[in-house]
């Protein structure tokens, strides 16, 4: 790809019964999916859905960073 390909190279849509279904099928379909090449924000996306809010839709950007702040290393 050249520098100035369109970032937005793809777009996930998954559905379900409710909110908990559907980010329940986005977390499967993001683990399952691979993208060769550019650099994408997949691992972000994935955080974001590891976050209480997202099934509860409450969910704001800077939890993922904040969480990650705050976090501990394992000894």
């Amino acid at each position: 790809m050249t520098p100035s390909y369109d970032p937005m190279i793809a777009k996930l849509v998954v559905w379900g019964k409710d909110r908990a279904t559907a980010v329940s099928n986005l977390r499967r379909v993001l683990m399952e999916s691979r993208i060769a090449g550019p650099i994408t924000n997949m691992d972000y996306c994935r955080a974001i859905l590891e976050t209480e809010g997202a099934v509860e839709h409450c969910t704001y950007v800077g939890e993922v960073t904040d969480r990650s702040q705050n976090s501990k290393p394992e000894p």
